[in-house]
């Protein structure tokens, strides 16, 4: 360890040692929980809705005593259409209006097509050979298509959940080519993000999941670091009361958040600017929880100190290990 680190060491020890984390702010809203829509179904049997309707059509209906809307476990099409979107009385069709709400009525309860009750209607004698029996037993093969699909999770679910939540830890990890915290100790930003902590961030809201991004990872940074509370986020180049965090700092930060969230490198801009008005705030309320247990002059005890170390030595924590995360301490 460098004279210089060990002076400064001395002079951070008199005022009672390392930083206090910043107290947690609850999040400025909760994140729902994607609701998957119970008619999502109904998008999915359009074609074969549609194709039935046509068949039926050109087939006399059979009679309301036949068979039950559903058997089995099983739709009976014919019966389904004919309840959700015949009129019992006049037997004429109803408004399109009507046959959804009828349709998602009785979906309520989700059932595979009975595809065989197809297959029987089709083999009557009048219909072999017949444009009708080609076309029912293509709604047949729908219906067996469609009962495939229901033995699957609903991929638009899954993939609906897996794009709110949208941060790519494994791509922040490999975009992070690491950057340098004032003194020129070496960081990887990456490595203080967690998988527990991206699961919150959601994409719906996209500013507000980078917000928590910079926040959360920051205030993981400054457990680790006992100068970071010394620290400033300058939103323009003049001089500033604290040390300025260099510019590869946000850079790389930058980087790691575009990677993980997917964002256009056109909104780098953007995503810096926030990252420095996050960590401004963030700093501020990190300095008056430091002055709450330390006593109201203890940062600008420490500040000369740190400065004096910087001008004999700009570089002095450039052989330190790299600052990384907890759960990658070992790598």
């Amino acid at each position: 360890m460098s004279e210089a680190l060990k002076y400064l060491e001395k002079v951070l020890n008199t005022v009672s040692g390392e930083p206090p984390a910043a107290k947690r702010v609850p999040p400025s809203r909760a994140i729902d929980r994607l609701l998957v829509d119970d008619d999502l179904l109904v998008n999915d049997n359009v074609d074969v809705v549609e194709e039935e309707v046509r068949v039926e059509q050109q087939l006399p209906l059979p009679s309301s005593s036949a068979r039950p809307i559903s058997s089995g476990g099983r739709f009976c099409p014919v019966e389904f259409m004919k309840k959700t979107c015949i009129d019992p009385n006049s037997g004429e069709l109803l408004t399109r209006e009507e046959c959804d709400r009828n349709i998602k009525q009785e979906l309520r309860n989700k059932k595979k097509i009975d595809y065989y009750h197809i297959m029987a209607k089709s083999q009557e004698e009048h219909l072999v050979d017949t444009e009708s029996q080609y076309l029912l037993m293509l709604s047949a093969f729908h219906g067996v298509m469609i009962n495939e699909t229901m033995k699957k999770p609903d991929s638009r679910s899954c993939n609906q959940e897996a794009d709110a939540v949208g941060f790519n830890i494994r791509l922040a990890f490999s975009a992070d080519d690491g950057s340098t915290l004032p003194g020129g100790r070496k960081i990887r930003i990456s490595s203080f993000i967690t998988h527990n902590m991206a699961s919150f961030w959601r994409k719906t809201d996209m500013e507000d999941a980078v917000a928590k991004c910079i926040l959360q990872t920051a205030e993981k940074i400054a457990k680790k670091d006992t100068l970071f509370f010394l620290y400033a986020a300058p939103k323009s180049k003049r001089a500033t009361t604290y040390v300025s965090l260099p510019d590869d700092f946000f850079v790389s930060f930058g980087g790691i958040i575009h990677a993980g969230f997917g964002i256009s490198p056109e909104d780098m801009t953007k995503t810096i600017a926030l990252t420095r008005d996050v960590l401004t705030n963030y700093l501020d309320r990190l300095r008056s929880d430091y002055k709450e247990v330390n006593g109201k002059d203890s940062v600008k005890s420490a500040l000369p100190s740190f400065r004096s170390v910087l001008e004999k030595d700009s570089s002095f924590r450039a052989e330190e290990d790299t600052l990384l995360g907890s759960e990658h301490a070992s790598e």
